[in-house]
């Protein structure tokens, strides 16, 4: 097996979950009720939304399985490349997954994620 295939398959996965989420939205927006009104002394046309339909729970799990997978993409590269630096009969250690922090002072913490790469 190629060592970037089950990334591609991740990654391929999250851009379905996104492909979708965007024709969902695309079908939801044209539920929008709009009012349009001309205002010919100031040469516009103003739009309002009148009616905004319910934000279907779906999505948040949609977007949530996207984001998943891409974090899982990561994950996978860094064990890929952890296995391509070692003798055949090793394995990275459990500890090895791409590092992600909130602070940028976190990272020297989190540099064992990444082992010898």
């Amino acid at each position: 097996m190629n060592l970037l295939e089950g990334p591609r398959a991740k990654l391929a996965r999250a851009r379905e979950h996104v492909e979708l989420l965007k024709e969902e939205f695309e079908a939801w927006t044209g539920k929008l009720e709009l009012a349009t009104v001309l205002d010919k002394d100031r040469s516009q046309v103003i739009i309002t939304v009148t009616s905004v339909p319910e934000f279907p729970l779906r999505w948040s799990t949609i977007m949530g399985d996207a984001v998943h997978n891409y974090r899982c993409v990561l994950d996978h590269l860094v064990w890929q490349l952890a296995r391509a630096n070692l003798p055949a009969e090793q394995t990275p250690p459990n500890t090895v997954q791409f590092p992600i922090v909130s602070a940028e002072d976190d990272w020297a913490g989190q540099r064992f994620r990444v082992g010898s790469l």
